[in-house]
């Protein structure tokens, strides 16, 4: 009777600590690996994966997701699990799935309506609930959004928390963490989080330490103040006793490039200290955001139909213009923000026909209806209600190589889950969702056998531990992160010779190459590339 129920011969084994690879064979019993042997017989498995030229990896760890909502509409995640993900962290940048109500439960229903989502849910332990009973191909850690948080009790006026409403976020964060969560994230450049005072965050904090979470924060600024960012980040994990995590580290513009090195100074100083800090990074150079996120806070306030007024009226539209071309002066500013995507299908071309606006350039889409290239960003975000999402050129190939050679900073994609068919196919999404972990190892990672990834910058263990162990090791997942006995057998196996990102800027929807099989809880997800649809994911 054989002894195992899957057998993986012969793979070379990079177990997520950063150790020398060796070639081993991995039986796996249930969920979990039962053994890791150099020659285990395959009759004692009732079944087997020939790993030979492959590498055999824990399962990767997308530290930096935002799939809180696609994923209930996606179960079989098909972009994340297809580039070798098996758990992604949600509910990052202050924005999560839960708690709901009120004006931001409208919001967040009239965003997802048109893919067929109705919110059912409130609380976390409701939302855990729907995502139970909707299945998933991969695992999920949950973080609560302070910006749920601070929406449900101070809304979105511009001033500090009373001692009342800290309160009730207090309870709110208690609740969230009795319902699963693992931490709090914090998205300071966007309402209603661009308003929270630093007490605030390091108040809330103390009871993410108190827990035993981590906080991840989009920081204030991550351009032109991002020194002062980072410090104020420091402070409030020094004050509050949580372990800190910086979301997307970058130097965004090119007038900031130049303060990479001053910045990880303060956050190596940091650990020195005995602060616990980490970092995760995707490896593009442009980013991704929503349109309005160019707007100064202070259109933000009050809400939705508020910043409508305010774009509308043409005294304002003036003001506002004239701060973004003090923060962002460049004459040819508008050319490095490409649409990405936009909720309305009346919008899917321009609103006298001439030029699709998805995939373009503001200033493109400018000159095509000559028009204003403001007036255009004012007017669309009017139309859209400002769902407007796009893709940002900002960011520096030397700057990311620094930051990914640091021990500290692990792959994230920062993006939710997408299908190359369908809804979840809209748009020009940046090509994140479909292909950071295959980019990442393509192009940083020396892979064995691989001509010209001999230049590339980390070996194959470092670059496997900083998509398994290192992010692991973050979230306090145990068990997860690792090849080793007794560890939940979530593993992804990839052909060094192969494993590339397909996904592009032009057409993003296309799944990533080169991985082979991936197994979740000790359930075969992917097999010869194939998704086989099994949902073992679990919330964890």
């Amino acid at each position: 009777m054989a002894q195992f129920d899957w057998l993986i011969k012969g793979g070379l084994v990079a177990d997520g600590t950063g150790r020398p690879s060796r070639i081993a064979d991995v039986a796996l019993t249930g969920d979990s690996i039962a053994a890791i042997a150099d020659d285990i017989p395959e009759q004692a498995a009732q079944e087997s994966i020939d790993a030979r030229g492959l590498i055999v990896s824990p399962g990767f760890i997308d530290i930096h997701s935002h799939s809180d909502y696609f994923s209930l509409l996606c179960p079989t995640a098909d972009s994340k699990v297809r580039d070798g993900v098996t758990t992604e962290v949600c509910g990052n940048c202050g924005m999560s799935g839960f708690p709901l109500g009120g004006g931001l439960l409208e919001r967040r229903q009239s965003g997802y309506i048109k893919y067929g989502l109705r919110i059912n849910w409130r609380s976390p332990a409701e939302y855990i609930q729907e995502a139970e009973r909707r299945g998933s191909a991969i695992n999920r850690v949950l973080l609560v959004g302070h910006g749920n948080l601070r929406a449900l009790t101070v809304g979105f006026d511009n001033r500090p928390a009373t001692d009342d409403e800290i309160g009730k976020m207090k309870a709110m964060l208690e609740e969230a963490f009795d319902g699963g969560a693992r931490g709090m994230s914090s998205g300071l450049i966007y309402p209603p989080g661009c308003y929270t005072p630093e007490s605030e965050l390091t108040e809330l904090n103390r009871v993410v330490a108190r827990r035993g979470g981590i906080y991840t924060t989009h920081m204030r600024s991550e351009g032109d103040e991002l020194l002062e960012s980072i410090d104020e980040s420091l402070r409030t994990s020094r004050n509050s006793g949580a372990p800190l995590q910086i979301s997307h580290l970058k130097t965004s513009g090119e007038r900031n490039w130049g303060k990479l090195p001053a910045a990880l100074d303060k956050i190596e100083a940091a650990i020195a200290e005995g602060i616990r800090v980490t970092a995760d990074r995707y490896p593009y150079l442009a980013s991704s955001t929503d349109l309005d996120s160019f707007l100064p806070a202070w259109t933000y306030e009050g809400g939705l139909d508020a910043e409508m007024e305010r774009l509308r009226d043409p005294e304002t539209r003036k003001r506002i213009a004239a701060e973004i071309r003090e923060k962002h002066p460049q004459e040819d500013f508008w050319k490095s923000v490409v649409i990405a995507q936009v909720y309305g299908e009346h919008m899917r071309t321009s609103r006298r026909q001439i030029v699709n606006t998805e995939g373009r350039n503001v200033q493109e889409i400018a000159e095509a209806l000559k028009v204003d290239p403001f007036d255009l960003v004012f007017d669309l975000l009017i139309q859209e209600e400002t769902r407007v999402s796009i893709v940002f050129f900002c960011m520096s190939a030397d700057n990311l190589r620094r930051i990914y050679s640091m021990p500290f900073v692990m792959a994230g994609s920062d993006a939710n889950v997408r299908k190359a068919v369908g809804l979840l196919s809209a748009g020009k999404p940046h090509p994140r969702s479909f292909g950071t972990f295959a980019k990442f190892l393509a192009d940083f990672v020396r892979l064995p056998g691989r001509h010209g990834s001999e230049a590339n910058l980390l070996p194959l263990e470092e670059g496997v531990r900083k998509m398994t162990g290192l992010p692991a090791d973050t979230l306090g997942l145990k068990d997860r992160g690792r090849i080793a006995e007794g560890a939940k057998a979530d593993i992804t196996v990839f052909n060094p010779l192969t494993v590339k990102d397909c996904s592009t800027y032009d057409e993003p929807c296309r799944y990533s190459a080169g991985i082979e099989h991936v197994i979740v809880n000790g359930t075969l997800a992917i097999l010869n590339g194939q998704h086989l649809g099994a949902l073992n994911g679990r919330i964890i």
